[in-house]
């Protein structure tokens, strides 16, 4: 078996039996020494990437373009921040994939309470990309889990006013959100509102 495919099936089996701290250590030592083969055969694109076994290069592409950590410790939300971080410099990823990992990155850091950090990720994500809903949606609910909920309202709707792609699943997510803030808030008139909106986009999508 390929030592990189080895390192990462050795990863998910721990993570199986809920031994998460040596998975997770799997799961690093498994990209250090894919990023290393990679650096040593001036490989930086993933479809690229050659191993002699077909399977271990599928493998392995599937294992780069999903990787996300779903942690629930220190060491394994800053091992997730690590190896994202490194595979988005590393690695040319479609617009789809660099969302779920921007997201991902964002998240843990806001799961390791570095709400600053996370923050101006989001921020400087959306400055990038003010049409992509599931930056507003990420941001959101950062801001609902912190009972920010005015901010969190006014990220919400800036968002849906700027989505552009009339099926996106975060826009009624977002609207979901709203709902949900409104009621907390003990506001009817402005949830009547947002229904109305919501049931207007659902008509056009």
């Amino acid at each position: 078996m390929n030592e990189i495919v080895y390192l990462i099936d050795q990863a998910e089996r721990y993570f199986e039996e809920k031994h998460y701290e040596i998975g997770t250590q799997y799961y690093m030592d498994a990209w250090l020494t894919l990023k290393e083969y990679l650096i040593d055969e001036q490989i930086f694109k993933v479809d690229e990437i050659e191993f002699t076994n077909v399977q271990d290069r599928e493998f392995i592409k599937k294992w780069i373009h999903e990787f996300h950590i779903y942690a629930n410790e220190e060491f394994q939300f800053k091992t997730n921040i690590f190896i994202i971080s490194s595979m988005i410099e590393f690695f040319d990823f479609t617009n789809e994939e660099l969302i779920i990992k921007q997201r991902a990155l964002c998240d843990s850091y806001y799961y390791l309470k570095e709400y600053e950090t996370s923050d101006k990720l989001y921020e400087n994500l959306l400055k990038k990309h003010p049409t992509i809903m599931e930056y507003y949606y990420g941001l959101a609910l950062t801001l609902y889990d912190r009972e920010d909920y005015i901010k969190a309202i006014n990220i919400l709707e800036e968002g849906i006013e700027n989505s552009i792609d009339k099926q996106d699943q975060f826009v009624l997510s977002g609207f979901e959100v709203l709902l949900q803030i409104y009621d907390l808030l003990d506001e009817p008139e402005n949830a009547e509102k947002t229904k109305e909106k919501m049931n207007k986009y659902k008509a056009l999508s």
